[in-house]
């Protein structure tokens, strides 16, 4: 399965395989989207197979363990807790005498639940990615029969998983940059105005970044075209490496950047550009030997109560970005050369600071 990360979301630091996990998940654009008819069917599937008044598909996040759908239930989420991760099937005959994590979050999201059934959903590639699940109001309500066919609605669960799966690839295929291969202008878009949506319900900051190549123009015009998209694809690959799990990295044109942090206020974003900075301060190599030094003007645009449009958060972001350009000179570093724009010409004698 593609580790592509395309759901705005941010985490806490974690272990290589968390984040391997983290990515597949995002990588269905599930989380926080609205209720879907294959998914609700599997859900009353699941509730009517086993005689259950309370069932639900839920996504392992990060923090939490979000309902894509869910029958009997109040609550939009629970403790990741509830997700049993590491059991393929978890069965908890009494939830009041059980003192484990998973039974203690099952508890707080379904009260006066007495018995569970649950079963582990994976990718194709055997990351997991939630649960389906379902609660009894009587202890001991699930024998073998019952757990038979909550795997076999588990197995339906998967199908609509891998088909919502394979829709979104196709469309994330569609709207991929031509140049860089990263997400184009359209899901920058899109992604930015959910986070909006997002963020206008629940308060949550978050932080947008507009990024250009300084002097990209110049190095189109002193090494050529091709030259010019090696050096995008370069900086989409280091910029790439600094994202954090879940933020959404595009190519907006010509030499355009943009970043949409998820959970990522003003002190996230200044950590995001440090880290930028350092990447950047590299030279390019160039297909003939040489190494091209290229910079970046960087601005951050954070999410408050002002805010009312994903246009106005990313131009505060673009404004800033075009402030910290104005401050620098239209000039292309070349290691251990000066060339100066437009021509390019090299500077006899002159080194680089």
């Amino acid at each position: 399965m593609s580790q592509l990360v395309v759901q705005n979301r941010s985490l806490p630091a974690v272990s290589p395989d968390e984040a391997a996990r983290l990515a597949a998940v995002y990588a269905h654009e599930l989380l926080d989207t609205p209720a879907e008819p294959a998914f609700n069917a599997v859900v009353r599937a699941a509730a009517a197979l086993t005689g259950a008044p309370v069932a639900f598909l839920g996504l392992l996040d990060a923090d939490r363990l979000w309902f894509k759908a869910a029958v009997g239930l109040d609550s939009p989420q629970a403790e990741p807790a509830a997700a049993h991760a590491g059991q393929p099937l978890c069965l908890i005959d009494d939830l009041e005498a059980d003192v484990s994590a998973a039974a203690t979050a099952l508890r707080a999201a379904a009260p006066g639940a007495r018995s569970y059934a649950g079963v582990a959903l994976v990718d194709e590639a055997g990351q997991l990615l939630g649960t389906l699940g379902v609660l009894s109001p009587q202890a001991q309500a699930f024998d073998a029969a019952a757990v038979q066919r909550l795997q076999d609605a588990a197995v339906l669960a998967g199908t609509a998983l891998l088909a919502h799966y394979r829709a979104v690839s196709l469309a994330r295929a569609a709207k991929a940059d031509p140049v860089t291969g990263i997400a184009d202008r359209r899901r920058f878009d899109e992604a930015l105005d959910v986070e909006l949506q997002y963020s206008m319900r629940t308060g949550e900051p978050f932080s947008v970044l507009s990024l250009s190549i300084n002097g990209h123009r110049d190095i189109a015009t002193g090494f050529g075209r091709a030259i010019a998209d090696d050096v995008l694809r370069e900086v989409a690959r280091r910029l790439g490496h600094q994202v954090r799990v879940g933020d959404l990295l595009a190519h907006l044109g010509q030499a355009e950047f943009g970043i949409v942090m998820r959970h990522g206020a003003e002190a996230e974003a200044g950590a995001l550009a440090a880290r930028i900075e350092t990447a950047m301060a590299e030279p390019v190599q160039l297909g003939d030997g040489e190494s091209l030094g290229v910079s970046l003007s960087l601005g951050v645009g954070a999410y408050d109560d002002e805010v009312v449009s994903a246009a106005q958060l990313y131009s505060r972001a673009h404004r800033a970005q075009r402030l910290a350009a104005e401050r620098l000179e239209r000039r292309v570093n070349m290691v251990g050369k000066l060339l100066e724009a437009p021509a390019l010409r090299l500077v006899a004698g002159r080194q680089v600071d």
